[in-house]
């Protein structure tokens, strides 16, 4: 039984190497690749910037995606500028929060992952349970991954600024007793 040329991945590597964090790799595979499919172009383009922003490469992502760029890019373009400039992220969020309360295409996932990423970024977890569709298992995934990559990259609390230091109780000290009470009341004393 041999298969067809159309049941070929041309971004299986591409979404391996990004998949297990080995971003570098999949800009290589991405600049290396050409996809004979539109579609599987735009995609390819997709996992590359998001590559170059998992690097911390806002500028490059910035420079090469332009307003007349495919609709697909320009969120990630979007969040580009809300990870590079702090000053800035407060308009960024009321324009992504217009854009949201609108008329949004389910299709774009592109557009619901910046858009997610940016509010986990804000502390703002409404968005999950109010916008609901087919994708957005797939959203919460990949923001869940990202949270997750913070907790590798930064492990001290408050050092990143998506994850903020956790409000800890006080630490209670347990008495060194060697002898605690069986009948489970406690000894005065």
């Amino acid at each position: 039984m041999a298969s067809s040329t159309s049941d070929v991945d041309e971004l299986f590597d591409l979404r391996n190497a990004f998949y297990t964090g080995n971003f570098q790799q999949c800009i290589k595979e991405a600049q290396k690749l050409s996809p004979s499919d539109p579609d599987a172009c735009v995609e390819r383009d997709l996992f590359l910037y998001r590559s170059y922003l998992a690097q911390k490469k806002f500028g490059v992502v910035r420079d090469e995606i332009g307003p007349g760029s495919n609709r697909t890019l320009l969120p990630v373009r979007t969040l580009a500028n809300y990870l590079q400039s702090p000053s800035s992220r407060e308009s960024i969020v009321s324009e992504l929060e217009q854009e949201m309360s609108g008329s949004v295409d389910p299709s774009n996932s592109s557009l619901l992952l910046a858009a997610a990423t940016i509010f986990v970024h804000e502390g703002n977890l409404v968005f999950v349970y109010f916008y609901k569709n087919e994708k957005m298992w797939e959203i919460q995934m990949c923001v869940n991954i990202n949270y997750l990559k913070d907790l590798i990259f930064f492990p001290s609390p408050g050092s990143c600024p998506s994850r903020p230091a956790p409000i800890r109780p006080p630490r209670v000290h347990r008495s060194q007793d060697p002898d605690p009470p069986q009948d489970g009341s406690r000894r005065s004393g």
